[in-house]
């Protein structure tokens, strides 16, 4: 089903410094698949990009962008044009693209040629790099329209009304944030503490700081489906993944952000809930 609370969104870009996953020319690497077989290989021509979503803005740097496809289907006609987008940490950000092409450099022939990439066409887009992972404590926040993104806990908040009083915890001090009521602005608080809070949430009562992307991100309470703290600790055998996949990355250094791992960690924690 396709979102139709979703705002259509435009990808801006823009020129930013310096990037340790591109060559010395500052662009970054980029791998694409389109619907009927093709793929190429070469340099964005843009280094920075806007996602406009119901959140307002958001400024991503290729630095953080790990993959971009379609949010359902196999390519953005099949989407109605709506993308997610996977930042390296596993975060997940949903939003619409109207503009019909993607620039990019091929080395072909001894020079870089520009070629005009078809959206419409596109089934994946990977950036160059590995996936990171979260060093400190984090919230995972899950939207109506499908985003699942990471926050920081420590610096993130959630402002409060309840019957006992205002209340305005960080994240870090909270184990769960869950819905009583799809359309109430009615939440299950869970402290660490132990303490169990039936509260309501302030109009702008999140304040949320994502762990890689936009510096803030402000969300409606009507758009939070839930927000539970995340099992930053990885299980022994993503940890040797991890490192299977930094080896690999210092062998291959064309390798490219793939989300395998981080989709079967987040399924896997989801499967507990």
């Amino acid at each position: 089903m396709k979102r139709a609370m979703l705002a259509i969104a435009v990808l801006s870009m823009a020129t930013v410094a310096g990037c340790a996953a591109t060559k010395a020319s500052g662009r970054p690497q980029v791998h694409v698949q389109l619907n009927d077989g093709q793929v190429l290989v070469g340099e964005l021509t843009t280094r920075a990009f806007t996602l406009k979503t119901d959140f307002g803005d958001l400024q991503f740097s290729a630095d953080d962008a790990g993959e971009i496809g379609p949010l359902e289907g196999g390519d953005m006609k099949q989407s109605d044009e709506l993308i997610k987008l996977w930042l390296r940490n596993g975060s997940e950000f949903v939003g619409g693209w109207q503009k019909p092409v993607v620039g990019m450099l091929l080395a072909v022939g001894g020079k870089d040629v520009p070629v005009d990439v078809p959206i419409d066409k596109l089934a994946r887009l990977q950036f160059m790099g590995q996936p990171a992972y979260p060093e400190r404590a984090v919230f995972r926040v899950l939207t109506h329209r499908g985003d699942d993104f990471y926050v920081d806990a420590a610096t993130s908040r959630v402002r409060l009304s309840s019957e006992i009083g205002d209340l305005a915890p960080f994240l870090s001090e909270i184990t769960s944030l869950t819905s009583r009521g799809e359309e109430q602005n009615e939440w299950r608080v869970v402290l660490k503490n132990g303490s169990i809070i039936h509260a309501a949430m302030q109009p702008d009562g999140l304040d949320l700081k994502p762990a890689m992307g936009p510096e803030n991100v402000q969300v409606a309470w009507s758009a939070i489906s839930r927000m539970e703290l995340a099992q930053v600790a990885a299980p022994i055998a993503l940890e040797q993944a991890k490192s299977r996949a930094v080896q690999a990355a210092a062998a291959s250094p064309t390798s490219y952000y793939d989300n395998a791992m981080q989709k079967a960690a987040k399924q896997a924690e989801s499967s507990r809930w």
